[in-house]
């Protein structure tokens, strides 16, 4: 009789303590996890260059974008925004030639692996 009032005072005192509630961080996404997409394309002797970076609403996003003939950088562009960048621009070029399209994007003050695309004119 005396062990089962010891388990129900036991229980009661179980019940009684304080729980604690453990609320789920939100997931966070590593900078490392974006990507920056090249977009090389021409319309005659008119370069299109594209660079795409998306990003969450409050990530801090810088791109840079060179247009390479050989080993020659005869373009170079960038910009800087929040959330999702898109920098689109266009150069004059050589029929018949081999271009290169570099993207450098930090995604706040991260580095992103420089992406290229290549096509001729």
């Amino acid at each position: 009789m005396m062990w089962k009032r010891i388990i129900l005072v036991a229980l009661a005192l179980l019940l009684a303590a304080p729980t604690a509630v453990y609320a789920a961080a939100p997931e966070t996404v590593s900078p490392l996890s974006y990507k920056a997409t090249p977009s090389l394309s021409f319309e005659g002797t008119v370069a299109i260059c594209t660079a795409t970076v998306h990003g969450s609403s409050s990530d801090s996003i810088s791109v840079v974008m060179r247009l390479w003939q050989g080993n020659a950088c005869i373009a170079t562009w960038s910009a800087s925004g929040t959330g999702s960048l898109e920098l689109t621009k266009s150069k004059t070029v050589t029929s018949g030639v081999l271009y290169k399209l570099t993207v450098d994007a930090t995604v706040n003050g991260v580095a992103l692996s420089t992406v290229t695309a290549e096509g001729s004119c």
